[in-house]
């Protein structure tokens, strides 16, 4: 028999942790199902945590029906609450859910975020994320809805990211606020759409009073001076893009492409998050070619209702289960009867969570209690269950013996009373459904619903009797099937045992190894391994298996950690007492005179974050024809700009892609600059190539591993392109193969003036003075024109609406938010009424400095409680003072 499968099978199990949640989570009909919220052990049980956590999923699922246009809502969503909370009669019980599978997670808050709902996500643009993270405060704290805007709205930025693999499209850490323009010519703010308006203002609180002025440009950047902010506008007409604003009334949907309706239209040239991972495109476009959207599926329709059912499960921990194993040499004969023992033993090591009792019943024509309902406590239970496992085969097949055994072993539990309200019992059938003997499925049917046991099927190959999986569905149990072609299809049959699991996998590699070869490799993990383990195929001679620390300590075949068992085609390397992060170098070898699947994963106390990096690839079956790109570089980075006499020169850095994806090593970078930001994002190869002839540091020609940090630094002779005061850059990867990835993120190089530039050449400057603060630099403005005086800017009205304080600025008649600061808004709020009334008091820009001038002032005493690193506010900054994420309401640098 094909064994390609079984590795296949393992792949799939062993890469669960990752993909568990993507089957389950469906939207059908335009109504998402499937949705899991659980609740962390560790959350104190409050009675307003799950009402206020329903009200915000159903404000979300109405406001995501009207921002998907009518395609999306949420419709059954499962609250898992710890078992350690009260028992309540609306609460159903449950075998344990698995709380790191769930889709959101409510725990206390990340010291990065605080108390801010945040996406858990790798940042590969059209993928799911991780988890969504929020806290009890942020629902039961109102503080935090004023901070961040409605619930319901905010969460829905949040269910894009971690859905669809969109992202921010204000300016986050490390993005410029302000951007020179292609499309219009003018400087403008990192915003989508372009459509949205705003007004750009210069704020130095460093001085007292402060400088209130309109923004000037800065000769050195050709942007707009440092210090300058933008102020959006109160009333729209842009109605996108939510993913750069989502608290401000009328912006409802995301940006498209769609150049007819200019108030949604994607701005591809912003230099923000979206931009760099999605390669300029709309949030939209992502969206459509997820697997929610992907060709045309959920149109828009009308939907009666967009109220979610809410179903709220309590966590019941005390799962009995019995493996009921299939030994008969009448339907498993050969290697498939292997195939079964194997599925057996990675359930007892990776599936049954300790505290479970797990049993072993082995048929054939009679069925035999191979081991008892036991407690697993740890490693020495787990290999008594898998010493339990018969190796041998024989007699005619008897599922229903096997069945009844079974249930008879969960009845007579004597650790735990099995049919208590907490208590769940389950057989695993690891069988091909076929029987040839007496008792028969039919003649056991009624014993198992009649004791409410669910049971569950692993079915093997060879079989085609219905029978088997008809009794797993009346008992309301799952179903994984394994196909002699290699497929395999996993529902959920492991979900009840996986609560208690204390390692998280991430598979390393899945590779087909010819005979007598080696495959070598490094992966670099920034947390600590617990568990290496590698699978083969084919009996009979074990693969051999060499690990080497980042420290350099060798873990071969005789060392006390490393495990290894021919029967079961397995190698684990425990690594729980190397307390060691960084690189970590393996060798596989097949001794083997016929090739071997192998399978790689690791294991870790959190979720591994690796990334791969192949030293040498031997003999690999299939990589003979190398038609995987590198992978796109994201980080592209402006590290330093210089002039020498009349060049220009330039430092980059960067992330190494790989050969294969972020796989290896590539063969070389392709360096290209231009004056035109569009000519690279349409067009890359027409830009200008730097080749290493051109550098003064670093190789284009010789990439690093993937992963690692690569630095060039190259002079620019185009005078004409000097001359313009800055120009655009963009790199590619490429492969021994030929193979070009995507184009990286487009970077901006700033030039500074130098005396080689003509004076005449410079717009004529303008001096503005304040009895503390002289300046003198070259006016412009948000749109392109001239700056007007600072005695013309005037403020007209002032309104102040629940604790905001809006502007009317009287030249354009729209309104500007001004004040607040994260948590800080709540808490100075005493201050924002001082503006109201002194502004009130005067429509002349005298009056809106005093009253800003007030309100720094109280502002100065007032610190935040809490650090929030990031703001899903428009055009956010860090402070420099202690790298707070600052927003265009708190009038620049607090």
């Amino acid at each position: 028999m094909e064994l390609g499968g079984l590795m296949s099978f393992f792949l799939v199990l062993s890469a669960w942790k990752l993909e568990l949640a993507t089957p389950t989570l469906t939207l059908d009909n335009n109504v998402y199902s499937g949705l899991v919220v659980a609740v962390h052990e560790d959350v104190t049980e409050d009675d307003q945590v799950i009402p206020r956590l329903k009200d915000a999923l159903t404000k979300s699922s109405e406001f995501l029906y009207k921002a998907t246009r009518q395609r999306a809502h949420f419709g059954e969503i499962v609250i898992v609450v710890p078992e350690s909370w009260t028992s309540r009669a609306e609460y159903q019980i449950q075998t344990p859910l698995n709380y790191d599978d769930a889709h959101i997670i409510i725990e206390g808050p990340n010291p990065e975020y605080s108390n801010r709902p945040y996406v858990n996500h790798d940042g590969q643009c059209g993928q799911q994320g991780n988890f969504i993270h929020i806290t009890p405060a942020y629902l039961l704290d109102d503080t935090y809805q004023d901070l961040y805007g409605d619930r319901g709205r905010y969460l829905t930025t949040q269910w894009a990211t971690y859905r669809w693999g969109v992202f921010e499209e204000y300016p986050t850490a490390g993005v410029v606020d302000f951007y020179l323009s292609n499309v219009t010519g003018k400087v403008e703010a990192t915003r989508c759409s372009l459509s949205i308006t705003g007004t750009t203002l210069y704020i130095d609180d460093s001085v007292f009073p402060p400088i209130f002025r309109p923004c000037l440009i800065d000769p050195n950047t050709a942007l707009y001076e440092e210090g300058c902010v933008f102020l959006i506008d109160a009333y729209q007409y842009a109605t996108a893009s939510l993913m750069y604003i989502q608290d401000l009334e009328g912006v409802d949907y995301f940006c498209d492409s769609d150049a007819s309706s200019p108030h949604t239209l994607h701005n591809s040239e912003a230099p923000n998050r979206h931009n760099t991972l999605c390669n300029g495109r709309s949030v939209w476009d992502v969206m459509e070619d997820t697997i929610d959207f992907v060709g045309g599926r959920n149109p828009s329709r009308t939907a009666p209702s967009t109220l979610p059912e809410f179903k709220v499960i309590r966590n019941n921990s005390d799962v009995n289960v019995v493996l009921v194993l299939d030994i008969s040499a009448s339907t498993l004969p050969g290697e498939t009867s292997m195939i079964a023992r194997q599925v057996a033993a990675y359930y007892i090591t990776e599936f049954l969570p300790n505290g479970t009792q797990a049993g072993v019943v082995a048929f054939s024509d009679l069925a035999t209690e191979a081991a008892p309902l036991t407690t697993i406590t740890g490693n020495e239970t787990r290999e008594l269950l898998l010493a339990s496992l018969p190796d041998q085969v024989y007699g005619a097949t008897s599922i229903g013996s096997g069945v009844m055994k079974g249930v008879q072993m969960l009845m007579n539990s004597s650790v735990s009373q099995l049919y208590k309200e907490n208590s769940s019992g389950r057989l695993v059938v690891i069988s091909n459904g076929e029987e040839n003997q007496a008792p028969y499925i039919s003649d056991v049917i009624d014993d198992v619903i009649n004791n409410s046991v669910v049971v569950d099927m692993v079915k093997i190959p060879g079989g085609h009797d219905q029978a088997l999986e008809d009794l797993v569905q009346i008992s309301g149990g799952n179903v994984l099937s394994y196909s002699s072609l290699g497929m395999s299809t996993l529902e959920h049959i492991a979900d009840p045992y996986k609560a208690n699991l204390a390692y998280k996998s991430s598979t390393v590699a899945n590779f087909t190894l010819s005979e007598n070869s080696t495959y070598s490799g490094a992966l670099t993990s920034h947390d600590r391994i617990s568990i290496f383990e590698v699978r083969w195929s084919k009996c009979c001679r074990p693969v051999l298996v060499q690990l080497t620390t980042p420290s350099g300590q060798k873990i071969t075949s005789s060392a006390n950690s490393y495990h290894s068992s021919y029967s079961d085609r397995i190698v684990v390397i425990d690594t729980q007492s190397i307390d060691e992060t960084g690189t970590w170098h393996y060798s596989v070898h097949n001794s083997l005179d016929q090739e071997q699947e192998i399978n790689m994963l690791i294991k870790s106390g959190q979720n591994p974050q690796i990334s791969k990096l192949v030293e040498s690839n031997a003999d690999l079956r299939g990589l003979q024809s190398d038609v995987t790109t590198p992978g796109r570089i994201v980080d592209l980075t402006v590290a330093n700009v210089s002039n020498a006499n009349d060049d220009v020169i330039v430092t980059l850095t960067w992330s190494a892609t790989g050969d294969d994806i972020h796989n290896g090593t590539a063969k070389e970078y392709d360096l290209r600059i231009s004056s035109n930001y569009s000519e690279l994002f349409f067009n890359f190869s027409s830009g200008k190539r730097i080749n290493d002839s051109s550098l003064l540091e670093g190789t284009l020609l010789s990439p690093k591993p993937s992963g690692t940090e690569e630095t060039v630094k190259f002079q620019v002779q185009d005078h004409d392109l000097i001359h313009l005061g800055l120009f655009y850059v963009a790199l590619v990867a490429v492969d021994y193969a030929g193979n070009l990835g995507e184009r990286s993120n487009i970077v901006v190089v700033e030039v500074a003036a130098s005396t080689t530039v003509e004076i005449s050449t410079l717009p004529k400057t303008s001096t503005y003075s304040t009895t503390q603060h002289t300046t003198t630099l070259y006016p412009g403005s948000s749109d392109g024109t001239t700056a007007a005086d600072a005695s013309s800017f005037s403020i007209s009205s002032m309104s102040l609406t629940s604790g905001t304080l809006k502007t009317t600025p009287s030249t354009t008649g729209a309104e500007t938010d001004l004040p607040g600061d994260n948590e800080e808004q709540a808490s100075s709020l005493s201050s924002v009424i001082v503006i109201a009334i002194a502004v009130l008091l005067s429509t002349a820009v005298v009056g809106a400095v005093i009253g800003l001038s007030i309100y720094l002032l109280v502002r100065h005493k007032s610190k935040p409680n809490e650090v929030f690193p990031k703001s899903e506010k428009s055009s956010t900054w860090i402070d420099d003072n202690n790298d707070t994420m600052r927003t265009v309401e708190d009038i620049g640098h607090i």
